[in-house]
């Protein structure tokens, strides 16, 4: 009968581990294979001499391997759904089934979807095969049968245990996995990137048994699948259902089922998806009772975990697990950033005083978001970087700002079509950018970020703080003020000239130098000094760098600054031209060199970034030639510079300037100068020489309307009076760079109105009747608010149900910081649906910036109201956390409860 075992059937064979290998004719479209099992151990044969096929019997389940399309084993069942005695596996035009006794299919594999490896056969294709049985280690019937064409998938019965809720430790710290101990009857969570591939060890009683996880894009039964093994507890790799399909971090929860047996159940955030069950498989058996009772160690390839007790919170600061983590320099650690529903605060210690006193000090932390999108973010003395991959090329991009109001702390929120940069102080969005302006590869998968894993490396000198907090809303956005410098005007009468290979021109001589092109363009411009010989210096070059696919921005290599990047600057909207023309300007004045698009000033470098920026700007004086060179045949020109119509003080023998004895780049605060237009300022051009052609106003009589007419001249709404001394390079008694300047003018009087001194009225301080005395130089504060507040309110509960909410107020006056723990108050209350208030806190502790309070809050309404007073005032401000409240709470309405309930 053709298979030697005389029942006269050709399609039936009786296999034991010393049948030799045979051929046997099998018509896919019309036949399955089946095999009747008497006992665990496995069947291989190939098709067409060439795939392997594998089916594994197993204790704890039925296992099935095909070669060329998939990396290890499928987990086909179940061991307690009583359907793997007789199976049957049958090839269809597009996928396998495989089904039971009774014909009922319990497994689908589509082996020609794009899962499976482009190599992987399609076996059906009308003809006859020929199958080749290759070896067993156990005895079976296979047959060759009839194939059941309504082979429709069922899910089979199996054991499945309870959802975990991890949630508690979400805030708790993340270690290096390269060695780790587990103690008895603790769950282990392990995290790895997208796609990872982790191979290591479990060290159980003196034993090492192998663990190795393997995330694949495969589709499987429509979930995502990952690779897994442990030990001597599966014949090789399996596949295993993987419910979250951007999450690369999984637990190890060695536990007893519901017999007593010790089981391994791998989970995905607390949800059970793959078990490991020993029943007949002693050496597994005892691996895993070891793992449970007494622990084990641990060593997976530079992976990173945390262990799922409650006996350490695993926050660096030491303290409660409230998402608060503190850094010290180049620290770095990995942790839970839920980018759809938090947002990142980032404090940098000491921020300001380091950055300020030292140009080339600067602070950064870098990032990786969702396993793929790197961030970074840097600080230093008068602008940020931020640099996000994928976005731009080159990626860094620059915003003017200033660190005068001790401005170090940042909020970072991601949303589904913009990332936005606020100031921590008051909130304000300073910064934005939206994806769909920049490349599209920026933040191509929004929703793939929910709860995603993102790791930090802070770097700083004197550290900092990182906090999670609930998500702020979509802000307005409302960029730096340029406090730079006015639009510059410049000689167009000069002709502009074209250039392409390098070239050198006459030095500068106080000119600047210009370049145009079209926002269609895509240039690449070199420009600096030379030597005698007409040789670039390679520190004085600038590069810009304008790509056609980013018609509005524009690349410069700015090579003095202390956060070493290539930047990113944006023709600002009010600037741009309708021809689409781009003017790029290189202002070089006295120690500050200016760079403008369309005139407006983006961004400059002073002496105030290092002796190193002084040292190249320097250059750019003292050099004999400058040279141009573009790999676009590019204008430029030199051009002169034309003085700015202020709309009067030209017909004024005098300007008025105001000069911060102490930081000469800060407009905003200074003392009052009269400059005379003619004396000559001495030999050495300075304006203070020995009195010269400068003076001073003294502020006797003087109010609120002159401090304000004074500031609008410079461009603020709103101005105060302050002591001339406040400068620490004013010192009183001592000299100073005012003690030889005279007074011109006394008893000032302006209007209501007056936008500067030529609609005020003085007296010549030669007709005065009453002396001023040092002190009473007029110096000013100015502002465009005399007083700003803001306040936020974020609140965390835990678990158990208690709160911690954080209430942070930020104020200025007259644009400097106003000191909120000396001068505020503030409660916290809880709202009810109902309008009943519950008071949380009528005097919270102040530290760090915030307000704070802890208490229990369990089976309340999470509605909190902060409210905070400028004591002894009725300067009352409120902020809302609603982001868990089971009602809309209306500001409006709320607002107007508390105004009554203060009245009453």
């Amino acid at each position: 009968d053709g298979d030697g075992d005389g029942d006269g059937d050709e399609n039936t064979f009786e296999l034991d581990p010393s049948t030799e290998g045979f051929s046997f004719n099998w018509d896919p479209e019309k036949q399955g294979i089946n095999i009747e099992w008497k006992d665990s151990g496995y069947v291989s044969w190939y098709i067409r001499g060439e795939n392997e096929v594998e089916v594994y019997n197993r204790p704890e389940g039925l296992y099935l391997y095909l070669e060329s399309c998939i990396d290890g084993y499928i987990f086909v069942n179940w061991p307690n759904s009583g359907r793997v005695q007789n199976t049957t596996l049958n090839w269809h035009d597009n996928y396998i089934s495989i089904t039971d006794g009774k014909g009922v299919a319990f497994f689908n594999q589509y082996y020609n979807a794009e899962e499976m490896y482009s190599s992987c056969m399609s076996v059906y294709d009308g003809t006859s095969n020929v199958g080749y049985f290759y070896e067993t280690d156990t005895s079976a019937t296979l047959r060759v049968v009839t194939k059941n064409n309504n082979d429709m998938w069922k899910e089979p019965e199996r054991e499945v245990s309870a959802d975990e809720d991890y949630s508690k430790f979400d805030n708790k710290a993340w270690a290096s996995a390269n060695n780790f101990d587990v103690p008895p009857k603790t769950v282990a969570q392990i995290f790895g990137k997208d796609d990872f591939y982790t191979y290591g060890s479990i060290y159980v009683d003196g034993s090492e048994y192998s663990l190795t996880f393997e995330t694949e894009a495969w589709y499987y039964q429509t979930n995502y699948t990952i690779l897994f093994q442990f030990g001597p507890c599966h014949p090789g790799l399996i596949m295993v259902d993987k419910p979250m399909s951007m999450d690369a971090h999984y637990e190890l929860d060695f536990r007893k089922d519901s017999s007593g047996t010790v089981i391994l159940i791998l989970r995905w955030f607390g949800k059970e998806v793959h078990r490991v069950v020993p029943l007949g498989n002693d050496q597994c058996r005892e691996a895993l009772q070891i793992c449970h009772e007494d622990g084990y160690s641990a060593s997976l390839s530079g992976n990173l975990y945390r262990l799922l007790d409650d006996g350490d919170d695993g926050g660096d600061d030491g303290g409660e697990d409230d998402g608060t983590f503190e850094f010290d320099d180049d620290q770095s650690w990995t942790e839970m950033w839920n980018v759809k529903d938090q947002s990142l605060v980032l404090q940098f210690n000491e921020l300001a005083d380091k950055i300020t006193k030292n140009g080339l000090n600067y602070s950064s932390i870098e990032m990786t978001i969702a396993g793929k999108q790197d961030f970074v973010l840097s600080m230093e003395k008068n602008s940020v970087v931020l640099g996000m991959a994928g976005c731009m090329d080159p990626y860094f991009t620059s915003f003017n700002m200033n660190h005068d109001k001790n401005n170090d702390t940042f909020i970072l929120s991601l949303y589904q079509d913009r990332f936005q940069l606020r100031r921590g102080e008051d909130g304000r969005v300073m910064y934005e950018m939206k994806y769909a302006e920049m490349m599209s590869t920026c933040m191509p998968d929004y929703e793939g970020l929910d709860g995603y894993m993102t790791s930090f490396n802070a770097r700083s000198t004197y550290g900092g703080v990182v906090t999670l907090i609930d998500r702020l809303p979509v802000g307005k956005y409302e960029p730096e003020k340029n406090a730079g410098s006015k639009d510059q005007k410049y000689d167009e009468s000069t002709q502009w000239e074209y250039g392409y290979n390098y070239m050198t021109v006459p030095a500068s001589q106080g000119r600047s130098f210009q370049t145009t092109f079209n926002a269609t363009q895509s240039v690449n411009t070199y420009w600096g000094p030379t030597d005698s010989a007409g040789t670039y210096i390679f520190t004085g070059v600038i590069q810009l760098l304008h790509q056609s696919s980013s018609p509005n921005k524009l690349n410069i290599n700015a090579w003095c600054t202390a956060v070493p990047y290539m930047r990113t600057f944006t023709v600002p909207e009010d600037v741009r031209r309708a021809d689409g023309q781009i003017i790029f300007s290189l202002d070089v004045v006295d120690s500050t060199m200016i760079f403008r698009l369309n005139a407006r000033e983006v961004y400059r470098l002073s002496q105030m970034d290092g002796a190193q920026c002084l040292e190249r700007i320097n250059q750019y004086h003292q050099a004999p030639y400058m040279f141009f060179q573009s790999t676009a045949y590019s204008q430029y020109r030199q051009v002169d510079r034309k003085d700015e119509d202020d709309g009067g003080d030209d017909d004024l023998d005098f300007d008025v300037l105001m000069v911060n004895p102490d930081d000469q780049e800060d407009k905003s605060q200074g003392i009052v100068f009269i400059k005379s237009h003619d004396q000559d300022d001495g030999a050495d051009g300075s304006a203070f020489n020995e009195g010269g052609s400068m003076g001073v106003l003294c502020n006797a009589g003087a109010g609120r309307n002159e401090a304000n007419a004074m500031c609008r001249h410079f461009g603020f709404q709103y101005g105060m009076f302050i002591d001339p001394f406040s400068f620490k390079a004013v010192k009183k008694n001592k000299e100073s760079l005012i003690s030889d300047i005279p007074f011109v003018a006394t008893d000032v009087s302006c209007p209501e109105d007056a936008t500067g001194p030529t609609t005020c009225e003085w007296v010549d301080y030669v007709d005065s009747k009453v002396p001023c005395v040092d002190g009473q130089q007029v110096a000013v504060r100015c502002a465009d608010e005399p007083f700003k507040v803001v306040t936020r309110l974020s609140v965390t509960v835990n678990a158990k149900g208690k709160g911690k909410m954080m209430c942070y107020v930020g104020a200025e006056l007259y644009g400097q910081e106003y000191n909120a723990k000396k001068n505020f108050k503030a409660i916290m209350m809880q709202r009810s649906s109902d309008g009943q208030y519950a008071m949380i806190s009528e005097d919270p502790k102040y530290k760090k910036g915030v307000f704070f309070a802890k208490e229990s809050v369990k089976d309340m309404d999470q509605c909190f109201v902060c409210l905070t007073w400028v004591e002894n005032s009725s300067m009352m401000q409120m902020a809302l956390h609603d982001a868990k409240c089971s009602y809309d709470m209306a500001e409006d309405q709320i607002w107007k409860e508390i105004m009554e309930g203060s009245k009453e």
